[in-house]
């Protein structure tokens, strides 16, 4: 079923998952005028069990282009996927805030390493002018481009929609997410739709750097794994006006979740 997200997901990675974690090239919170973008790549590493008496290690390798004009975002990612798990599991990018995986009742504990193109995803959203608030709502779909074959992908497609708000005040912005995932139910598989949420806050720690605290919550899309919760931290620097780094880690607090992931990234704009 899924693996990543990014939101999940908003499948932007770090600067523009959410709100709170999202911050201009230039730092000033102006638009610009006509078209900007980013170009960016990173490493996403997680692993964990959860919940069950194996042991799951994923590597992928993103490959992001977002471009914004005015109030309007796109932006489309495709991951390179490695993945170690039980050959009868499928893994997958899947929903908003990355719920990692899929299996069936009887799957065997048989390990098995695959790799591979993943799913490709596109989003779009838009900023909402509310006042005093950063606000936004976005769509997003998942393309079924990785190999069923290998168990890398469901084989459908996936779409999501997801709000977000945020209240700067000073040098904290406290933001709120909420998404809704509906997902293609692949052969021999019993899935449902699902609800997720974030919550935290960004802290500026300087003129282009911050940091943030978040809390995540994703409903299971199965009766075999438990619901995902996690608590992240992240840290973002702007080195030039063209160039971001970034780097994140999370815990898992439930049995859905990965035991710990880590994601670093840096992108270029243009």
């Amino acid at each position: 079923m899924r693996m990543f997200h990014a939101a999940s997901a908003a499948l932007v990675l770090l600067f523009n998952a959410t709100p709170a974690i999202a911050a201009d090239r230039d730092g000033t919170g102006t638009r610009a005028e006509g078209w900007s973008g980013e170009v960016s790549t990173g490493v996403i590493y997680q692993e964990g069990d959860y919940g069950t008496d194996d042991r799951f290690e994923t590597v992928a390798v993103p490959v992001t282009v977002t471009a914004t004009k005015g109030r309007f975002h796109i932006g489309a990612s495709l991951p390179y996927v490695r993945t170690s798990a039980p050959a009868g599991v499928i893994v997958s990018q899947g929903g908003l805030l990355g719920t990692p995986l899929l299996a069936t009742g009887s799957s065997t504990l048989e390990r098995s390493t695959r790799e591979g193109i993943g799913d490709l995803t596109i989003q779009a959203s838009v900023d909402l002018p509310l006042a005093g608030l950063a606000t936004s709502l976005g769509t997003s779909v998942k393309l079924p481009t990785a190999s069923v074959a290998k168990g890398l992908g469901t084989g459908k497609a996936d779409y999501a929609v997801v709000g977000q708000v945020a209240r700067p005040m000073g040098v904290l912005t406290p933001f709120l997410s909420l998404g809704y995932t509906v997902l293609g139910e692949p052969d021999g598989f019993d899935v449902h739709n699902t609800l997720s949420g974030s919550a935290g806050a960004r802290m500026k720690l300087g003129a282009h750097t911050f940091a943030a605290l978040s809390y995540s919550y994703e409903e299971a899309a199965t009766e075999t794994l438990a619901d995902r919760q996690a608590i992240g931290i992240g840290l973002g620097t702007s080195l030039e006006d063209n160039m971001r780094l970034s780097l994140e880690g999370n815990a898992g607090l439930s049995e859905g979740a990965p035991s710990a992931s880590i994601a670093a990234r840096i992108g270029f704009g243009f």
